[in-house]
């Protein structure tokens, strides 16, 4: 992952470490990465608050967090960054699985460079 995905990661973590221990014995044992103050699988309108208000603003309907990673590889691939460039970004392993998903992106820039 990127590092600045990670630290957003870490302090989400932290932040929720503290919900638990406020939460006390009430906090649900799930788990889930994105939860509410007491620890349960959020719903889907709660998961990414920052994202749906960022796409609101910007005029984009609401998107799932997956949809935006694919969009953005494409959006890389299209630019032109190296296929292994993106697919550190991706964090895909093998670099193939980046290659096979990505492949008719880099074509279409491939015919546009040699037009």
């Amino acid at each position: 992952m990127l590092p600045v995905a990670v630290e957003s990661l870490r302090a989400h973590y932290a932040r929720q470490l503290e919900d638990r221990f406020w939460v006390g014995s009430n906090w649900q044992a799930s788990d889930p990465v994105f939860a509410t103050y007491e620890g349960q699988r959020s719903q889907r309108s709660e998961r990414y608050p920052s994202v749906s208000s960022a796409l609101e603003k910007h005029g984009f309907r609401y998107q799932r967090v997956h949809n935006l990673r694919h969009a953005c590889a494409s959006s890389l691939a299209a630019s032109g960054v190296p296929l292994r460039t993106v697919s550190e970004i991706l964090g895909h392993s093998p670099y193939q699985l980046t290659a096979d998903l990505y492949e008719h992106v880099y074509e279409s820039v491939t015919d546009q460079a040699a037009r």
